[in-house]
């Protein structure tokens, strides 16, 4: 799917500078609450957006945090925002 697509093109910016998923959700999660609500999602993803080949639409942004949000409460735990960031190896497809 686009979003998988996406996810992966920002993993990998994440990983070209350096920046550790755990680091990332706390520069996302601004009021260290512990979950990543939409606007700090928006804002953080926002961010990044200028790194990416393609930025993304506030649509598209909204989309992937409808994709990465699988008990649909409107915000990312620490454990959804990491299983959508994993890294995936992609040379084991080849």
């Amino acid at each position: 799917s686009w979003q998988q697509m996406v996810l992966q093109q920002v993993a990998n910016v994440l990983y070209q500078h350096r920046i550790h998923i755990r680091s990332a959700f706390r520069m996302f999660d601004v009021d260290n609450s512990g979950t990543i609500t939409a606007e700090e999602f928006r804002h953080g993803l926002g961010t990044i957006n200028s790194l990416l080949d393609k930025p993304l639409s506030s649509d598209q942004i909204d989309g992937l945090l409808h994709a990465l949000d699988r008990d649909h409460d409107g915000s990312l735990s620490y454990s959804e925002f990491f299983d959508g960031f994993k890294i995936v190896d992609t040379r084991l497809s080849e």
